[in-house]
């Protein structure tokens, strides 16, 4: 073989080799970027998490809330007690009621 050949042949070798870094750099840079997403995502969800407005939301919400389940469960427990009297049996009608065992 001659000279050229033989570099032809090395270099084709050099540039497979070249050609497999090139897509284990490009790999691993596309991890890097993946792993740094994530990362900005974690802070992200930190910094949201740092941030008053939840608890700013609920200050202003909450009192509203509750009188607006005060004012549900007033005329619902009122509905429940109107039921349960409604359940009792309703005492005798006609005048005086009959005394156990004949007594005067």
């Amino acid at each position: 073989m001659s000279e050229a050949n033989k570099a032809t042949v090395g270099g084709g070798a050099s540039k497979a080799r070249k050609g497999r870094a090139a897509a284990i750099g490009l790999g691993l840079s596309a991890a890097s970027l993946l792993a740094a997403s994530s990362a900005q995502a974690a802070n992200e969800v930190a910094s949201l998490a740092a941030d008053g407005r939840p608890v700013l939301f609920l200050a202003l919400f909450a009192p509203a809330l509750i009188w607006v389940g005060i004012n549900i469960a007033g005329p619902a427990f009122n509905q429940i007690k109107g039921m349960a009297d409604a359940d009792k049996p309703a005492p005798p009608k006609g005048g005086k009621a009959k005394k156990p065992f004949g007594r005067k």
